[in-house]
């Protein structure tokens, strides 16, 4: 199980999603819950795991979070490595 929670959240990684994001995630057991089971879904349906994790991923930036300016602003200065300290 631990294998199949890693390759979750590695592919998920391939297709962006903050790792923040997924650590919340992957930290509460109903919200892991939630996506283990969209992922068997997914896959049972005959996609692969890129297409599964593409799929997913397409859903959690589609949230309302990833359209607030701010933390959008937050997770460029993240991905870019800028010192957030300053701000």
């Amino acid at each position: 199980m631990e294998l199949e929670k890693l390759n979750m959240y590695q592919r998920l990684r391939d297709f962006e999603v903050p790792a923040v994001f997924l650590d919340e995630i992957f930290n509460n057991d109903k919200d892991l819950d939630t996506l283990s089971v969209a992922w068997k879904t997914l896959k049972s349906s005959g996609l692969s795991d890129d297409n599964t994790a593409q799929e997913i991923a397409s859903i959690i930036f589609d949230l309302d979070l990833f359209k607030d300016p701010e933390i959008l602003e937050t997770l460029d200065s993240i991905k870019n490595g800028d010192d957030l300290s300053k701000n």
